[in-house]
């Protein structure tokens, strides 16, 4: 079948100029990074941002005529492929897509959200007496040149609030302890295609149900205070891969007990560089979604819609109306 033409319909985007807070930069390193490589000049990035555009417009009109049904409009198509780009502020405005599961700039704007409600809860902590730690929570603009970086211009507070990500200064000392540490796990499951064939919806959709079950049973079990967790299916090269990620707020006394297999990492000092190098860590766009097998994802698609299937989901001081609770306390 030939596919129609949708040049005429495409917006032909205007990149003006490279946003560069750390909700930016923590998007590049979880989306454009790992799809087109690191980038790190405002030429480059833009470029890239580009280039992601023409990727994700070849992307979903392939899936379209792929057997996915989007439960889109007749205007569905047109509204995906001129999705507002993130990474770059672009012209002429467009709206959002909101295909979060796919799309690489609504994922990025995902990322964003996650991001800004994990800096939020951690509680700042006011600087000791020898200054090695402040209270900032950089609102600027710095040159793009090095991402996420050790040491950013220190403030104490942004629009009238009290600021809550720690930062620590150049040079400094061994800082006072931490209130809270940051734990980061990283666990694979693959389903051999040779045992489970090439799957199916339902198959698929079983997979993600009880990586569902897993991930309520592990928060409950660990009692945190704070916890984001994400069980994402997608094809890889012998199986289809579950792929379970968890990033906890929790106390200097807390005994996380891990389970069999995976990555676990604990940050005793979650300063603000490595908060946000760990969310972007947890939540990297799956390659597979953008250059993977087109029927692969077409029935992985497929399998995932319906308001049961849940991929992500925040517990304790993670959600939004625990945050308002915290930001009311300070």
């Amino acid at each position: 079948m030939t596919q129609p033409e949708h040049q005429g319909s495409d917006f032909q985007f205007e990149y003006r100029w490279v946003p560069n807070n750390y909700s930016a930069r923590v998007q590049r390193s979880a989306v454009l990074y790992p799809l087109l490589g690191m980038a790190r000049s405002v030429e480059q990035i833009t470029s890239a941002t580009s280039n992601l555009v023409k990727c994700w417009r070849a992307r979903v009109t392939q899936l379209s005529y792929s057997g996915w049904d989007a439960n889109w409009g007749p205007k569905g198509l047109a509204y995906a492929r001129n999705c507002v780009p993130t990474f770059v502020k672009a012209l002429p405005s467009s709206r959002p897509c909101r295909m979060n599961r796919l799309c690489p700039f609504c994922y990025a704007r995902w990322v964003g959200d996650i991001w800004n409600r994990i800096d939020q809860a951690f509680p700042n902590v006011r600087r000791d007496g020898g200054g090695n730690i402040t209270i900032n929570r950089q609102a600027m603009s710095q040159p793009v040149e090095g991402d996420i970086p050790e040491t950013t211009t220190p403030e104490t507070h942004h629009r009238g609030r009290p600021l809550r990500a720690i930062q620590l200064h150049e040079g400094a000392d061994q800082p006072i302890g931490f209130p809270f540490h940051l734990i980061e796990q990283r666990k694979n499951v693959t389903y051999p295609y040779d045992e489970c064939g090439p799957g199916s919806p339902e198959l698929l959709r079983k997979i993600v149900m009880d990586g569902n079950q897993f991930r309520a049973y592990w928060v409950k079990m660990h009692k945190m205070e704070g916890a984001f967790c994400s069980n994402f299916v997608a094809p890889g090269k012998k199986g289809w891969e579950l792929q379970f990620r968890g990033l906890y707020k929790v106390r200097p006394d807390f005994e996380f007990v891990a389970a069999t297999g995976g990555k676990v990492e604990r940050h005793e000092q979650p300063t603000r560089r490595i908060i946000a190098s760990a969310v972007s860590r947890t939540c990297r766009y799956p390659r597979a979604f953008m250059f993977g097998d087109v029927a692969q994802m077409a029935m992985l698609l497929t399998s995932q819609q319906g308001r049961r299937v849940r991929l992500t989901a925040t517990y304790g001081d993670f959600r939004k109306s625990k945050l308002r609770d915290l930001q009311n306390e300070q």
